[in-house]
């Protein structure tokens, strides 16, 4: 053997001496990631070391600069995915039934079939309710609990802003609207859905109405005399003349009408010549979003529920969940179908037609917006 093989001998093996001792105290700082064996507590991660050792020895930079060798990812920079359903519905649980912002109830909403509640989800949804009931009927608050999604005055401020964008003359706020005004005065007004009128009132006054009309499938308000209630169920002819309402509202009640298209033609024919028709809802672009809208209906309507005096058993719950599941459909839509709906005519009849005046996002998390539209011959 020559003496230079014998000295390079001699220099290879006192590397290998040496980067086996290294290894072996600072193998987790050096080696870790090359541990084989995950149950042995880097019982192997002393060869890691000492390879780093070896290839720094001899000049180089050490094993982290191979290509050739994976580099992992640190455990705590791996972030789960995001879940838009389960981060929506979270909060508003948390809003509705007063729950900690780490909700207890343990329950996956993206997983739910919102036509066909499973037993499992039943009573934790039963659980919701309960709680909140109990609470209230303790506390004896259950009006300042009773609220909708942002507030019922931000979204009769949202609408009578849009019906102010829209030319028409909003007597709320010392608003003074110099546009030209499309409405005569006095002002005839409808609501198609209002429910139980609060809203309605609310805009009439806005607006100033001198008669104003409650479209419904039945009067969840009798007991408001100013309020002229209409018959609106399903395919039926809405009971009042031609041209002659300046302004009609649909304030999420587009989305539970399966005769949209009916009420939207009834609409057309109602309206003066200029008058304007106001929609609030939703518009679902994907199944993401409609499981959202579904799941948030749902939520309010058990919210609702704990407005009563007595407390109801879990069967009575169930059927009444399951009854508005079955009676309450939704029929979301998009933003084209809705555009085809309200703006698309053959006009071979000389139809009344719409045009668009504003449409508007108000709310990315539910996709709700508000759109005005104008009558014209």
């Amino acid at each position: 053997m020559s003496f230079i093989a014998l000295l390079t001998f001699i220099v290879i093996t006192f590397a290998l001496m040496v980067g086996s001792a290294i290894g072996m105290i600072c193998g987790e700082m050096f080696g870790s990631k090359f541990n084989i064996d995950d149950n042995k507590d880097g019982g192997w991660s002393w060869l890691g070391g000492a390879m780093n050792a070896i290839v720094k020895f001899t000049g180089g930079d050490g094993l982290d600069t191979i290509a050739a060798i994976p580099q992992l990812q640190p455990q705590s920079s791996l972030q789960p995915p995001t879940n838009k359903v389960n981060d929506y519905i979270d909060s508003l649980a948390n809003d509705l039934f007063d729950l900690p912002h780490t909700p207890s109830h343990d329950i996956k909403w993206e997983d739910i079939d919102t036509d066909n509640i499973d037993s499992e989800t039943m009573n934790k949804l039963y659980k919701l309710y309960y709680q909140k009931h109990e609470h209230l009927l303790q506390n004896s608050s259950k009006q300042a609990h009773h609220k909708e999604l942002g507030g019922s005055s931000d979204k009769v401020k949202n609408i009578l802003k849009a019906l102010t964008d829209a030319g028409v003359c909003v007597n709320v706020n010392n608003v003074n609207n110099d546009q030209s005004v499309y409405v005569s005065d006095p002002v005839v007004y409808a609501d198609i859905g209002a429910g139980d009128c609060n809203t309605t009132l609310e805009i009439a006054k806005g607006v100033s109405a001198a008669k104003i009309y409650n479209i419904d499938v039945a009067n969840y308000c009798p007991d408001v005399a100013v309020i002229n209630y209409v018959d609106g169920s399903i395919d039926k002819i809405i009971n009042i003349p031609s041209s002659s309402v300046n302004i009609v509202t649909m304030i999420n009640s587009l989305h539970h009408m399966n005769d949209s298209k009916h009420k939207i033609e009834e609409v057309k024919r109602i309206l003066v010549p200029g008058g304007v028709l106001l929609i609030y809802d939703h518009c679902v672009s994907n199944n993401e979003v409609k499981q959202i809208v579904k799941l948030q209906h749902i939520l309010y309507y058990i919210s609702n529920l704990t407005q009563s005096d007595v407390i109801l058993e879990y069967n009575e719950f169930k059927k009444s969940l399951t009854d508005y599941l079955t009676y309450n459909q939704l029929y979301l839509f998009d933003r084209d179908k809705l555009d085809k709906m309200l703006l698309g005519s053959d006009n071979s009849n000389n139809q009344p037609r719409l045009t668009m005046l504003n449409f508007e996002n108000i709310s990315d998390k539910y996709n709700t917006f508000i759109a005005t539209y104008k009558k014209i011959e």
